[in-house]
């Protein structure tokens, strides 16, 4: 196991990777490893990287973006540390000698920020020479406060297993996915900024992903849904601390589109962010904000506010949306080695009293002829395939790609009712448009056990969030899961760690989010028993519990503290039969890990039952 992990995402980047691998062969210190994650190149970048043998370990992914090449070389690493570096920068020769004297001295921190030195002509790199290592630390991220403590990605030095508790990097192809997982880690224990020296060269060039600034709106406007949704952590003692950093990132945006002219969407961000700037007392950006937009669009524009382009855009914009032929509901099935029961999925959509809908079907890596059978079938689906990743990397894959205004996921081996889509649309009009809709369940075996369903009356139960609910076991899969697509794109998707709770993960994630519908009739889905049933493999079981007590230890999931019972309640709900189930499976360990890992959420719950019984099962088994 090496200390530090060096990921590089690249697109058709070669000459420039080359640059970045050679700054890397010059470190000084040696224990490292190099992933380099290929985006999708067609430029010769593979061939070149298969010539380097051994020393660089490849993984090839459809282009995703940035964020996604990042977290698929996450989910190889093997390093204690994670080191990013974007393939158009370099490191200097002390970088990660650097970055370990720092970790070493400082307690091993959560999150290290590099110290950038911006370049065009790289013979300026000649000039740049080593000091000893200095900066400023911070108990965690949050408290560095408004001041700007890292410049891109090529910056980030974080401890793994922080990395994968939060998700790793958010899957949209934005500018500001590394300013959404700095949120992230926003209470992690221990942030460093380096002052010096420098320890990474930012190369300035006109291809910069970070020039396109409608991408740069898109990832402002992320960070500000998630701090209004309570999707971040650290409840209402932590807001100013967030509103700090999230302004931070979004004022110097709102004056970079009001000099280029996007007055509509400039305005859009001033008044979003309008509150928390007037609460942070930055009056010289909120007066000076209105009179430079004043003076733009007396310049620019001379007839009547009411006739002018921006507005006549806006309205028309607005009533394209509303006449526009996109679905009302994605319906996002991934899908691995299934294809017979896929086919009955697919046949039960189909099948809906609805029709404002697209079926979605994302192949996990199959190798049954599932690719086969449906990459030219456009007419009636839209199928996509990646590498094996996951169930929940092939959703957010399938979310990434979706036209609707809502999503909602369906298992390969599942099915639905005729009236399962119009019973969701009714509730999400009868709730005026909830954030995140559960349905309801029934099992099954054969499908002739299904026959005699009948669709029951209407009755739903709605709740200002999941978290309010204070719903136990009425959720119990994503295939009973709808959600606004703005709403799950904000909380970055499922995570992407091959396991089984990534759903029950998402549903913590996204428990804050404004309007939870609980539908207790008709029955919406069909959960089919079988033994090639992923929820039967134990070893992704426990991965995926511990992840969720880590991400709850951590902090990691939104609420604070007024919310932390239920979801501790909410996580023994489902690591009490998973530690049970080691225990029948012969993984002890693994048990006991789970059992003492909540031993103290049981007690505070009153589990006492669990509590006795679990040792006295595992000693006589």
């Amino acid at each position: 196991m090496s200390f530090f992990t060096i990921i590089i995402p690249t697109y058709n980047r070669l000459q420039l990777l080359q640059k970045a691998l050679e700054s890397i062969w010059s470190q000084k210190y040696e224990d490292y490893e190099v992933i380099v994650v290929d985006d999708g190149s067609t430029d010769s970048t593979l061939e070149y990287l298969a010539s380097q043998g051994a020393r660089i370990r490849v993984v090839s992914i459809q282009n995703s973006g940035s964020g996604a090449a990042r977290n698929a070389g996450l989910e190889v690493s093997n390093g204690e540390y994670i080191a990013f570096l974007d393939s158009d920068d370099v490191f200097f020769p002390w970088t990660l000698e650097s970055y370990r004297k720092v970790i070493a001295s400082n307690h091993n921190p959560s999150f290290i920020a590099g110290n950038p030195f911006r370049f065009t002509d790289e013979k300026r790199l000649e000039k740049v020479s080593q000091d000893d290592p200095d900066g400023v630390l911070f108990s965690d991220y949050y408290k560095s406060s408004d001041k700007w403590r890292w410049w891109g990605a090529s910056s980030f030095v974080i401890k793994t297993e922080c990395l994968r508790s939060v998700g790793g990097f958010s899957d949209k192809k934005i500018n500001g996915e590394d300013a959404d997982l700095a949120m992230k880690l926003g209470v992690y224990p221990g942030f460093f900024q380096i002052m010096s020296p420098y320890t990474f060269g930012y190369r300035e060039h006109n291809t910069n992903i970070t020039t396109d600034l409608n991408k740069t709106v898109s990832g402002v406007w992320n960070l500000i849904r998630v701090e209004k949704c309570g999707m971040n952590q650290g409840g209402s003692s932590r807001s100013l601390d967030r509103l700090k950093i999230i302004t931070r990132s979004c004022r110097p945006v709102a004056i970079e589109c009001l000099k280029q002219g996007n007055l509509a969407t400039a305005l859009h961000l001033y008044n979003d962010t309008f509150y928390w700037n007037f609460r942070l007392h930055r009056y010289k950006y909120l007066i000076g904000f209105i009179l430079q937009f004043t003076f733009n669009f007396i310049i620019k524009y001379r007839t009547c506010l009411y006739n002018n382009k921006i507005f006549q855009d806006s309205v028309l914009e607005e009533k394209q949306l509303k006449t526009c032929s996109k679905p009302f509901i994605s319906v996002i099935i991934p899908t691995l080695n299934r294809l017979d029961l896929l086919k009955k999925t697919i046949s039960s959509v189909k099948k809906q009293d609805f029709d404002n809908y697209e079926i979605i079907i994302v192949d996990d890596g199959s190798s049954d002829g599932t690719v086969e059978e449906f990459q030219d079938k456009s007419d009636s689906v839209r199928f996509f395939t990646q590498n094996h990743q996951g169930p929940g990397a092939a959703r957010n894959l399938g979310a990434l790609n979706s036209r609707g205004e809502y999503l909602t996921f369906l298992d390969s081996d599942d099915v639905w009712f005729p009236w399962t889509l119009s019973t969701i649309v009714e509730v999400i009009k009868q709730g005026n448009y909830p954030s995140v809709v559960g349905g309801s369940i029934t099992e099954f075996s054969e499908d002739s056990e299904l026959t005699f369903t009948q669709k029951a009356p209407l009755s739903f139960v709605f709740t200002s969030n999941y978290a309010d609910s204070q719903n136990l076991g009425s959720f119990v899969g994503a295939g009973m899961l709808t959600l606004k697509k703005d709403c799950f794109m904000r909380v970055g998707g499922f995570i992407n760690l091959i396991s089984i709770c990534e759903d029950h993960d998402m549903m913590l994630r996204i428990s804050k989010a404004h309007g939870y519908i609980s539908i207790k009739s008709p029955v919406t889905v069909a959960w089919r028993r079988h033994l090639g049933s992923i929820t039967k493999n134990q070893i992704l079981a426990v991965k995926g519990i511990k992840h969720m007590i880590s991400t709850e230890k951590q902090d990691g999931y939104p609420g604070g503290l007024r919310s932390k019972r239920w979801r501790c309640a909410m996580i023994c709900y489902h690591s009490r039969p998973i530690s049970f189930s080691c225990i029948d499976q012969n993984m002890k360990q693994s048990g006991w890990e789970i059992y003492f890992s909540t031993f103290i959420w049981n007690i505070l719950l009153g589990r006492f039952r669990y509590i006795l019984g679990f040792p006295i099962i595992a000693f006589f088994k």
